[in-house]
Formats: C-alpha cells, structure tokens, sequence
C-alpha cells in the first residue's frame, strides 16, 4: 500500500491568534446543509456545536466538492439532518484570507497560506487550543478502481492519553504511540473511534485496513542455529518508554502457538552487576498478526539483549517506536476515495454551561459518537443474565439434560447457547439435523417453560451441498473466487441471510442468534471484488453488514411490532455497530492467568471505543487438558467469573468442554454460584438500570476510570480496574497467588471508598496492596452513592422467590449527597414508548436522610403495587458482601408514593 493522503493533527499548548478583519459573518440559516467550503479540496460540515466533519477530496473542486462530501454514503454515520438544521453557526474572513466557524462549542479555524492551509480546532469558550491539521494528497490504485490511501497524524500533548480504536490483545489502555494493527482479527475488533482524555474523539469514517503508530525504527534479528531463537542488541536513542511491535508471522493471517521477547540489558559501570528484564510473552491462541509490547524505563545509551522465540516457522520482524520522541499518534488507512473524518467534542450536561473544567466529561463525547453513528439499546432483561455455552452440544438431548440439572441444583441461569455442528451430515449451513435433534422447536418450548432462552450459533459461511449456498451463488451473493463466505454488503444477501434465520431458528422460537467468524474469518474480501466495490475499501466492515441483516429483518417483521428487542453475539465489530443490537465476545481466547489480564484492558478499551456491550468466553476457549482436575485451573476458573460478573454480557464458554460447573467439582460448583453468579443476580436491579441509562443518555457501564476521575492523572495508564456503573470499582485477581494492588481514585465529590465486603473506608489517592486473597471474593470497592440490591436467591431474572419477591435492599455509602434511579419495565417490549416507570433513592448527607420519590412512569404487567424496602447505611461489618443485611437499619413499605427515611441512632420512617 502507498499512503497517499497525509493528514497531519498536532495538538498544540498555545497558539497565537489571528487578526480578524470585520470582513464576514454569516449567521447561518442552515442553507446549503451546512457545508462551509474553505479550499478546492477541503470543505466542512458543521454537524451540531461540538462535531464537525472534516472533508477532504483529492479531485475535487470548489465547485463540487460539496455535492462530493453530501453524496458520500456511509456505512457508520446514521442521518444528521436534523441536528444540522437545529444548528447555527457564524463565518468569518480573516484579512489574510483564513476562515473561522465558530459554533456554541467550538472555534474551528485555517492557519497558514492560501492552498497550504490546515485547521486548528479550539474549545469555546475556553479558547484551548485542541488540533491543528495538515495535509498532502497524492494517488493510488487497488483493485482497478481509483482510490486515496492515507495516512493520518495526531501529536499528544504531555499527559494526553488515547483510547478506542477497538479492542487489541496488547493488555495495554493507554494507546498513545502505540503500534496496532486495524485489521479485523479473532481477539482482535476495529472500531475507529479515538477517544482523549483531553475530552474530545475522533471518528475516521474509513473502512479499509489500516495500521495505529506503524514503527519505522526496525531492529535486525539474527536467527540462531537450529532454533526457533532470534537475537539482537538495541540502544535506546533516547531515555524513557519505548513500544515493540513484533511480527511473528509476516503476511499470515494470525499466529499458531505462542511467541515470547524480552529485553535484557547488563550494566557494568560500578562493582555490580543489575540487569533489566522486561518479557512482553505473548503464549496465546489466535495471535494476531503484529503483536505491541511496551518496555518502560529504558536507560539512553544502555546495551539491551533482545531475544525473540517464536514457534512459527517464518522469521519474525521487529520494530519500535519511542513515546518521547514520536509523541503522536498515526493512522494509516488502506484504500478510500476521500478523507472522511469527524472532529467530536464535548457537550456538557444541560444544567452546565460556563467554561468550570467540570461540565467537561468524556461521557459527552462518547454521547455525541452515539449521536452520529447510532443508539445503544437496552436489551431484554433476561440478556443481562447468566448465559450456559459450550463448544458444543451434540444433541437435544444432552442439551436438555444439562437444562434441566441446572434448574435441579438451583444454579441461577437466564439462556442456553447451541454452539454449530447442529446440521450434523448435512452440510454447515443453518438447517438442524433431525437425528440428532428431533425436535428442535419442542425443545426451545420446554427451555422457555423452564424461563430459559436460547441462543444459536448462526454463520455466514455456507458448504457448497446446502440449499442455501446455491441460493446465495445463483444470486450472485457470495464473495467471489469460490469463497463460501456470503457478500453482505449486497441487500440481496442480507435479505436472504434473515430468511434463512428466520425459517431455520426465528420461527421455532429462538431468542437470538451468535453470529460467529464475522470477520470475515480467512478475509476472503481482501482484493476482491465485493457488491460495493473494492473489497479493500470496505475490508473492515463485514461483521457491520452481518450485523444489519439480522437487525433490519426483525424490525422489519410484521410480527415483531412491540414483542422484541434485538440481541445477536458477533466475534468482530465496527462503528456503529451498537445500532443493530450487536455485542462483541472478544473471541477464541486461550484459558490461562495471561489470557485473564488481558481481558480486562480489552474489555475496558473497546466499551471507551463507543460502544457499550462486550462479553467473553469466560474461563477461555481454550483450556488445558488437564481442566477438571487442575486445582490451578480452578482457581482461575473462579476468578474468571468473579470478573466477569461486572462486564455487560455474563457467559462461560469453552472449546471441546464441558463447560458446566459439576464438571469441576462440588467446591468449584459452589464457589463460582457463590461468589459470582448469585452476585450477578443481586445486582440486576443496578444493572438493568445503568443499561437503562445507556439507551436513552448513551451512558457507558463498565467504564474506563478516566471516564469518572480524569482529573486523577494516575489514572490514566490503568489497564485492570474500571467502574461498573457509577458505584462499584472493580480489580479482577488474575495471578495464582491472589495478590494485586488496587488504586482508588481521588474522589471529587468528597468522602472516602468502602470495600464492598468488609464495609472498611479508604481515603481517594490511595493504593492498596492485596496479597493472597481467598478465593471468595475479589476487590471491590464503592464510591459515596446509593446501591440498589434485588432479592437474593433467584434463579432467573424473572424469579419471584419467597414470601416477599419483590423485596430490595437500599445501601446508603455516606460521605456525599448521592441519587439513584430505579427503572422499571417489563423486560422485553421494543415499542419505545413501552409502559415503565422509577423511582428516585436521593440521600442527604447533611441529614442523614434517604427520600424515596413518588413512583413516576405508567404501569406496566408485573409491576409490584408494594414492596418492601430494607434501608442500611453501610459500615465496618454492616451492610457488607453479597448475602442480605440481616438487621436493616429501616425497613419500610412503598407504595408508590414517596418515603422519607432518615438514618442515625434511632431509624425513622415518615
């Protein structure tokens, strides 16, 4: 690939402004949709106050470029007409000819000599200085149609972090200057949305494969006899933190086996001799093809021994890039007929409008990502459940055997996952082999009678002997030169892709469908021809279309109307994609301590990517053999689901196992529903909620710390702890000795941290060591707020268990005013003005009081008339762990109309 189109983003500390004449203003009427046209090339968008598109065309003129960037469809922005219509904005002319636009949120502004001009982008009304840009265009050719590449660069200011972009294996957070392949992998999803904790994104409406911070600094290997063991000496050039992008397998599509490096360095400049180690081992399954390592500290001058082992057969290349003095952050992008990209800042909450570095949050950037590419929904409420899946079942009846054992042992479960081979001889395509499963239909109707739903796995990929890819083939709906991959970039295979899902599974009952290999895997569209075009432009886009068949089909269906919310499981992903009720599971992972590390800072980056829904195969896909005897394994088995039990999605899954928890033993059995999944049951109530929120605020649930406390600079680099919801911080164990340190950030709103299992307060701006923690719980800690806890012992979302089923448990964690909204509806309805109602738990620190509000919303079936309501204020000892407060400090019952409850040595209700 040629990069072709050099888009240069410096982010600069000050700036000089300008002299502007009073030359011209234009109050805009929103004629014209907003275009400003500043060049022949380039031409802006404003969008809404805090997002502008930024266009540039190569062969474009002043004359067309605007209806250029207004005929360009994509793929990931959904319609913006009416927030341009609502938006206004003024233009000005400087006397030396540069343009400014200014908007309610933002100053965009050319700098420099007419035909040379960049942009700079400042905050209003602040006036910071956010972005400069630059640029050079030139062409390139692919696939026999014209096309742009580019190359795009962003320069951080010091103590600017970058996140986004999707989810990586790296293990890291913190992306700047970090080298990452863009490329559609298993473990590896591309979302090119870039997010800064200096509070704006930057959305790269581009499709083509591509490459973050690709090194150019190279170090030579030399390979040793005989081995698979390659060799080097590196000097750093400058003191400090370096990245190593290590391709172990150049020009394959991933890695088999594992690859380790570390850097060694010996230094003999006193009586003593220190050495540096630094191991970047990378022993996973479903490697991708460049793999980035970050060594910190490295000493300028200092001779470090590099070793590189890999178990591939092809020799590796390694590369490096220095934070210090590449201080930027690059995006090179493979095939496009223009520069596509949209400028998003910050909006602040409505009740905020003054320049307090407070109405300034990261949730408000994430908002506006939400605004142009597409809402979030809230899903049914069985979803957020515990889900049982396996690779695989081999028939309806072990299925049902395990079904039915789970309810019998009481182990809490909402869905069941057919993972493939259900076609048995029939050929892989989506049609259910009758002798192995008679029944299918009558068997989803006693899961459902049982309240347990199902899920299946559906592919895109099709053998040559089924009906359907003749279908597909004689329609000319396949990828090209014999691929057995489906072309969904054509409406024509999308619309039979549903209609294949619908026959097949839809109309016999099931709940979803997992749509698996959505990469595509094998990449059968790189240098094709696809129904769009080039293959390459669109390249990253694939699991997007999938996606969209499934969604558009069943919104589209006649009896769909109000009766579902749609819910499919992709293993790859793209902007937007949270439109089409899509969640990513991060892929075949590998079943070790390593694996778990990195699912944390996967999780946690790809939800900063914009979208807030992700899940795992807890415990790994691919597990040692030696499984349900390890006690090593178990341990980390247990401690997979204690971590997983705070991400969106709740689901174990594994490769050539029997996944079920009484394979592992009754001590396993009962840790793992003790300690996680009967935690996820008690929570539901906080979770439905945030999840809520996600829809109609486009609020994030499981949260990267600098998303709350951005103002904590020592946040910032954190990859293995993250917030769930507003409330809970959360630091999974993931080493077999059970120590960690934990951080707590410092808290703006005042008050102290409580650990959630011993009531224990903790000052902000701490770190707190953890060694050899037993295996019943992991840290975890809340913030001065209010958590709502559902009734414990239920084994199904929709479960009335006792005397009193509806029963909450109210924990006041004082130290600060605090609210929290209970949301209510019945679980499944899609109409979006659905019946629901809340209820506001508001705490009064001052007093000590907690006003529950006036039940709001309309009614809905199943909606409690009464309920009972236990109220503790938490402390050492009281109001701790999972299990029920035994002696509540109040205990009243509401009726919908509010309660005022106050808490001190004697409770009152009124």
């Amino acid at each position: 690939m040629s990069a072709s189109l050099l888009l240069v983003l410096l982010l600069l500390l000050s700036l000089c402004d300008p002299v502007w004449s009073s030359g011209h203003n234009d109050n805009s009427n929103n004629s014209n949709n907003n275009i400003v046209v500043l060049t022949d090339h380039l031409a802006l968008q404003v969008i809404s106050p805090a997002i502008i598109r930024v266009f540039r065309c190569v062969h474009c003129s002043e004359k067309n470029i605007s209806q250029a960037l207004l005929q360009r469809s994509s793929l990931v922005v959904v319609s913006q007409q009416e927030s341009i219509a609502e938006t206004t904005f003024s233009v000005d002319k400087s006397e030396n000819g540069n343009t400014q636009v200014t908007t309610g949120r933002l100053i965009v502004e050319t700098v420099g000599a007419k035909g040379e001009q960049v942009l700079e982008f400042r905050d209003r009304p602040s006036n910071k200085v956010l972005v400069l840009e630059g640029r050079s265009l030139a062409d390139t050719t692919d696939a026999g149609i014209f096309q742009v590449g580019q190359e795009w660069e962003l320069a951080t200011q010091e103590g600017e972090a970058i996140y986004g972009g999707g989810q990586f294996v790296n293990g890291e957070l913190n992306y700047r200057s970090a080298p990452i392949q863009l490329k559609q992998f298993n473990t590896e999803a591309v979302v090119p949305f870039l997010l800064s904790s200096n509070h704006y994104g930057i959305l790269w409406d581009q499709y083509g494969e591509g490459f973050l911070n690709a090194p150019q600094d190279t170090i030579a290997l030399v390979h040793t006899n005989n081995t698979n063991t390659y060799t080097s000496s590196f000097v750093p050039p400058a003191q400090g933190d370096y990245w190593f992008s290590l391709s172990a397998c150049p020009n394959k599509f991933g890695c088999p086996g594992a690859v380790s490096m570390q850097l060694n360095t010996t230094t003999t400049s006193s009586s003593t001799t220190s050495d540096y180690t630094w191991n970047c081992g990378y022993a996973i399954a479903n490697m991708p093809n460049s793999i980035a390592c970050r060594a910190k500290g490295l000493v300028q001058g200092q001779t470090y021994h590099v070793t590189v082992t890999t178990t591939g057969n092809t020799p590796p290349f390694l590369s490096y890039r220095n934070i210090a003095t590449h201080n930027t952050l690059v995006i090179q992008t493979k095939a496009s007929f223009v520069a596509d990209y949209y400028f998003v800042g910050n909006t602040p909450p409505s009740s905020q409008d003054d320049d307090d570095d407070d109405t300034r949050t990261l949730d408000g950037v994430i908002a506006n990502y939400r605004q142009l590419t597409g809402t979030a929904y809230l899903y049914d409420k069985w979803v957020y459940g515990f889900w049982q899946c396996k690779e695989h079942y081999h028939n309806q009846t072990e299925l049902m055997a395990a079904a039915t054992r789970f309810r019998n042992e009481h182990i809490p479960v909402d869905a069941f996952v057919q993972d493939w081979r259900y076609w048995g001889d029939l050929g892989w395509g989506p049609h259910w082999d009758h002798k192995i499963y008679p029944d299918p239909k009558g068997m989803i109707q006693q899961l459902h009678a049982s309240n347990i739903h199902f899920m299946i796995s559906d592919w895109s990929m099709f053998d040559p002997k089924t009906p359907e890819y003749k279908a597909l083939h004689d329609a000319g709906a396949m990828l090209p030169d014999g691929s057995h991959f489906m072309d969904p970039w054509n409406p024509q295979t999308r619309d039979m892709f549903m209609e294949f899902a619908d026959k097949a599974f839809f109309s016999i009952g099931a709940d979803a469908l997992w749509l698996d290999a959505t990469e595509p895997e094998g990449s059968d569209q790189i240098g094709k021809q696809i129904h769009l075009g080039s293959g390459d432009e669109y390249a990253n886009t694939y699991s997007l279309m999938v996606a969209k068949s499934i969604h558009d089909g069943l919104t589209a269906s006649a009896d769909n109307n109000n009766k579902r919310r749609v819910f499919s499981l992709t293993r790859s992903s793209f902007a937007g994609q949270q439109r089409y009720g899509a969640t990513l599971w991060s892929g075949d992972t590998s079943g070790s301590w390593d694996s778990l590390r990195r699912q944390i800072a996967m999780s946690t980056n790809y939800q900063l990517s914009g979208i807030p829904y992700w899940s795992m195969d807890t415990g790994g896909f691919f597990r040692p053999p030696d499984q349900y005897t390890s006690l090593d394994y178990h341990h980390l088995l247990i401690r997979w689901f204690q971590f997983s039990v705070f991400t969106p999605i709740f689901r174990v899954h594994g490769s050539g196992t029997d996944t079920e928890l009484w394979n592992f033993g009754a001590t396993v059995q009962a840790t793992i529903v003790d300690t996680a999944i009967r935690f996820r049951y008690r929570l539901l109530e906080y979770i439905y909620a945030g999840f809520h929120r996600v829809e109609t605020e486009h609020y994030t649930m499981q949260r990267g710390l600098v998303l709350d406390f951005w103002q904590d600079s020592a946040v910032l680099d954190i990859p293995d702890q993250y917030m769930f919801g507003y409330s809970f911080l959360v630091a999974p164990i993931y080493s077999p000795d059970g120590s960690r340190t934990v951080y707590l950030p410092k808290l703006q709103e005042g008050g102290m941290w409580h650990c959630f299992f011993s009531g224990k307060q903790i000052a902000g701006g701490s770190t707190v060591p953890f060694t050899n923690m037993t295996m019943d719980h992991i840290p975890v800690f809340v913030r001065p707020s209010i958590v709502v806890l559902g009734p414990d012992g239920r084994e199904h979302v929709n479960d009335h268990v006792g005397s009193d089923p509806f029963r909450l448990e109210v924990r006041v964690y004082g130290g600060a005013n605090s609210k929290f909204v209970l949301f209510e509806d019945d679980g499944t309805s899609s109409d979006p003005n659905r019946p629901s109602t809340s209820v506001s738990f508001s705490w009064d620190e001052s007093s000590s009081t907690l006003l529950v509000s006036d039940r709001t919303g309309t009614p809905f079936p199943g909606m409690p008339a009464k309920r009972s309501i236990d109220v503790v204020l938490v402390r050492p000892g009281i109001g701790i762990g999972i299990a029920p407060t035994s002696q509540p400090d109040a205990s009243v019952v509401y009726d919908g109309s509010a309660i005022k409850v106050k808490l001190g040595t004697s409770a009152t209700a009124e």
